[in-house]
């Protein structure tokens, strides 16, 4: 299977819209791209929806220019914010069909 993807990034303001998701999976089908590259925003559940049905590989990670990136500075606690924040997110995304 070949893989065609780009990065993806909210609105900057980020203002969200189910329709301009709808807009957006649109335009990534329309560029002939089949993936995107989440960075520390991992998208709406609709945003995730729109991918299932159009068969759009979405490819989620956390930011890496942001507190996590620095996992040597952590302090107390901040192991098990991050071990419960990836838990949440993995329960959230388990399901869909477009989680590579």
């Amino acid at each position: 299977m070949l893989i065609r993807g780009a990065a993806w990034t909210p609105e900057i303001m980020l203002s969200h819209s189910n329709a301009q998701d709808e807009i957006d999976v649109q335009y990534l089908k329309n560029m002939n791209l089949n993936a995107i590259r989440l960075e520390g925003f991992l998208g709406t559940d609709n945003l995730w929806d729109a991918c299932d049905r159009e068969g759009i590989l979405m490819l989620p990670g956390w930011s890496c220019g942001c507190h996590w990136y620095g996992f040597k500075e952590w302090k107390v606690g901040d192991l098990e914010v991050a071990s419960e924040s990836l838990r949440s997110q993995i329960y959230r995304l388990r399901s869909h069909p477009s989680l590579s």
